[in-house]
């Protein structure tokens, strides 16, 4: 007689426990706000481990986590890692739409990640501290992976206004550092030297420092956006 073949059952998939994973995420989170690189690093790295293996679950908790503390002010370090765990999030969610994994669960997540950068993009464009400015550059530039160059056309303007608003400042600043100098002499050089070191020095760089981030951000939207972004030049662009 002819002998069936056994038919096997699935594999069952092995049951994943949500509550320890939105832990894990939580951790993550946490770590990335950290005030040494080392763990920075660390918890950057678990947080990308784990927004492959929680699925969109996952990336809406690092979302709601990394919304709260993207916008703070001091320490430096909580809005470093708000702003670092909202670029993951989006590049999970760049992934899982071009793999039309859970598309549009993955969407709404870019979409909303995205709007808590434009909430906030005047603070986090000018922050004081230059790891912040540039976090939040790379994010946009995620942004703009995920969703395309629309989100771009969402910041052209503060972008745009920040750069402008830069060299200004710069301008303003060599006029009155040329004047200073040429006024500079005996009867006043004890002023000078009575003045604090942050009331010197902090407007010359003001200007400069905050226009490397502008066109940071420029150019990391550029990029994210690819060739679709060529719609997006014109004369006040490279003005």
């Amino acid at each position: 007689c002819t002998r069936r073949a056994a038919i096997l059952p699935p594999t069952a998939s092995p049951m994943v426990d949500t509550s320890a994973a939105m832990r894990t995420v939580h951790e993550s989170v946490s770590r990335m706000c950290a005030s040494t690189h080392l763990e920075r690093e660390r918890g950057a790295l678990g947080l990308r481990r784990e927004l492959k293996d929680a699925g969109p679950a996952g990336a809406a908790a690092a979302l709601e986590q990394a919304s709260a503390l993207a916008g703070t002010v001091e320490p430096w370090e909580t809005a470093l890692g708000g702003v670092e765990a909202l670029r993951l999030v989006l590049d999970a969610a760049k992934d899982g739409i071009s793999e039309e994994m859970n598309a549009s669960e993955y969407r709404k997540i870019a979409h909303s990640a995205t709007q808590v950068l434009l909430d906030s993009v005047g603070s986090l464009l000018e922050h004081k501290e230059v790891r912040v400015r540039g976090a939040f550059a790379a994010a946009l530039g995620a942004a703009c992976r995920a969703l395309g160059p629309e989100t771009f056309d969402k910041v052209r303007e503060p972008i745009l206004a920040s750069i402008k608003g830069s060299l200004m400042r710069d301008d303003n600043t060599h006029a009155s550092s040329d004047h200073e100098e040429h006024c500079h002499d005996v009867e006043n050089h004890h002023i000078a030297e009575s003045a604090k070191p942050s009331e010197l020095g902090m407007h010359q760089s003001e200007g400069w420092k905050c226009l490397e981030t502008s066109m940071k951000a420029l150019r990391e939207c550029m990029d994210g956006s690819g060739p679709a972004f060529g719609a997006r030049v014109d004369d006040e662009l490279f003005a």
